[in-house]
């Protein structure tokens, strides 16, 4: 290359990296400048190749280097991607607002909250309510989900059902499956740790069609080994959203879907009108359940089982017995 070029690369790989770390590869020095939200690559980069990027309240990105915090700050030995999952590299650069520190510094907050609030007094009482069930939310989507998962929490079915404590985890959004669900791992162990008291641990995430997210199948592993619950929607969440008006049998890609769904509620962009699906919930988890039984008995392995949503699944663990 001998003149400036962008390039867009899904699935950028340590391979390519090699390639232009490699003088023989890349005599000429040519540099590359990318984006990514897969962490493993932080270990195939020294510490002044790495900017961390934060979105402020204001929309506005900041741009933090590594190579600022030199000597003792960020040790050349340090382990980058284990110590970004962990709030190790976020400590030590007090950017406190990194979505990994956020979730460990939420998860203490419940482990004390949730000590208070489980222990009991010596009184007799009458009618005593059973325990509240806490449920932890990680979602990738960065408007759509997010929106949807709020207003879900503020249904009064979930707000008041004693068996019901919802917390959805935002500031997510655009993190790859593989990567949330390492998060929500890491999460998840703190929590023991800390005896939080957090009973369920849910990510929801798309698989997206026509190009699938890196290592889905890798990624649902590590997910049932280590009990975090997942809600994927194939293609996309908008297949969940049209569920509420319809059903869909037929194999859709990320487009066509937005597409039918914004035909279905009249919406533009990525708003969601929350108040038009909240009240037909149940109508969708009722035609979602029926693709994931049709697929199971053709024996359909994920990520094929186009279409399905494992909302439902997620929905069945919310609702009380009486609805």
């Amino acid at each position: 290359m001998t003149r400036s070029t962008v390039v867009f690369i899904p699935n950028l790989s340590a391979r390519l990296l090699e390639l232009f770390q490699d003088p023989e590869t890349n005599p000429k020095g040519t540099q590359l400048i990318f984006t990514t939200h897969d962490t493993s690559l932080l270990n195939h980069l020294n510490r002044d190749e790495v900017w961390l990027t934060e979105k402020g309240e204001n929309s506005a990105t900041a741009l933090t280097a590594l190579a600022e915090y030199g000597g003792n700050k960020v040790k050349r030995s340090l382990n980058l991607e284990k110590a970004y999952l962990k709030e190790d590299l976020a400590q030590f650069l007090n950017l406190t607002s990194l979505p990994s520190v956020r979730l460990l510094a939420s998860v203490r907050q419940m482990a004390r909250s949730n000590r208070k609030s489980r222990s009991y007094s010596l009184k007799c009482r009458v009618g005593v309510r059973k325990p509240r069930r806490t449920i932890l939310l990680f979602c990738e989507g960065t408007r759509t989900e997010p929106e949807y998962l709020e207003a879900l929490k503020r249904q009064l079915w979930v707000r008041d059902s004693a068996a019901v404590d919802l917390q959805v985890q935002n500031g997510l959004g655009g993190l790859v499956p593989t990567t949330l669900v390492s998060i929500a791992i890491q999460v998840r162990n703190k929590s023991i740790e800390l005896d939080g008291e957090i009973d369920e641990f849910w990510c929801v995430f798309d698989v997206e069609w026509p190009n699938n997210h890196p290592a889905l199948r890798d990624t649902v592993e590590q997910a049932r080994k280590n009990r975090v619950e997942l809600a994927i929607s194939n293609p996309c969440f908008e297949l969940w959203l049209v569920l509420h008006f319809q059903n869909q049998t037929g194999w859709l890609n990320n487009a066509e879907a937005q597409r039918l769904r914004h035909i279905l509620d009249g919406s533009q962009g990525k708003g969601l009108d929350t108040v038009r699906y909240m009240p037909l919930i149940m109508n969708a988890a009722q035609r979602a359940a029926e693709p994931d039984e049709r697929h199971n008995g053709n024996d359909t392995e994920f990520p094929h089982n186009n279409p399905s949503s494992g909302m439902h699944r997620l929905i069945s663990r919310l609702a009380p017995e009486e609805i």
